[in-house]
């Protein structure tokens, strides 16, 4: 089951991208966040690209991927499995963009939201890690038809040590559209 989705999710990206009209290289400044509720994780940083398609003024669909430059679980308890681990995930995506004002002049408010697959997880000292799915909503901007800036909220799933993981982030993502 995993391969028949991981083909459709690269399916979803290879595709628009062939035909893409918006490509947009991404930075994020990730808030403080939680590692499966018990850990805490300090500000990081993420790196993404996507690729964007206009269906119509109103809508637009894509996809894309991140990467989360690894970063590391609080101490909550000494000896805890989890305490002080770096971990990271590369999320494979397909998204959906809303432009409720349509083509609205120099400012374009949009809602977003990506659903896919974490390619990659890793943590320190793996024991049978394996990646699960992911998810995302945001609300952005884009303005002067090249700036993106965007709040998202994530949520990444995975599994370590017979355990499943949860990682939810809410960050400030900015970009840059390049029309091809």
């Amino acid at each position: 089951m995993k391969k028949i989705f991981l083909s459709f999710i690269l399916s979803l990206i290879i595709t628009p991208v062939v035909f893409a009209y918006d490509i947009v290289p991404k930075v994020s400044v990730d808030l403080p966040s939680t590692f499966r509720t018990d850990y805490e994780v300090k500000v990081s940083m993420t790196a993404g690209l996507e690729a964007r398609f206009p269906l119509s003024d109103y809508f637009s669909v894509g996809c894309g991927l991140e990467y989360l430059i690894p970063r590391t679980t609080s101490a909550k308890l000494k000896g805890e499995y989890y305490s002080n681990k770096d971990f990271y995930f590369m999320p494979a995506y397909a998204t959906v963009l809303l432009y409720p004002l349509g083509n609205f002049g120099e400012y374009k408010p949009y809602i977003k939201l990506d659903g896919g697959y974490n390619l990659l997880f890793d943590i320190d000292e793996a024991n049978n890690a394996s990646c699960g799915l992911y998810v995302s909503g945001a609300i952005g901007f884009e303005l002067f038809e090249r700036y993106i800036l965007e709040l998202a909220t994530s949520r990444y799933e995975a599994k370590d040590n017979d355990t499943d993981i949860t990682y939810k982030k809410i960050g400030f993502k900015f970009g840059y559209k390049f029309t091809i």
